[in-house]
């Protein structure tokens, strides 16, 4: 099986892109402030359905995705929960 990964190191708020097409986005959402979240969750409304939003520290802030897993992880700065 053949993937293809799109890795974008960039500011999403100023990209014209969504995630529409994507089955998996990743966000060390760490740092990342309510107004930064409450966008994310904005954009990811048009995900498709079986895509995974893997997050850490914070879940995304949406009625419309459920939490399959939430871990906490060890990392560098301490542990984070990771979803």
């Amino acid at each position: 099986m053949q993937m293809d990964i799109q890795f974008k190191h960039s500011d999403f708020t100023d990209e014209n892109f969504s995630f529409a097409k994507a089955d998996m986005v990743f966000v060390n959402s760490t740092c990342f402030d309510e107004q930064l979240m409450t966008i994310l969750a904005e954009k990811a409304e048009h995900m498709k359905g079986g895509t995974y939003f893997i997050s850490v520290t914070r879940r995304i802030p949406s009625a419309n995705w459920d939490v399959v897993s939430c871990q906490r992880y060890a990392m560098n700065w301490g542990e984070a929960a990771v979803y």
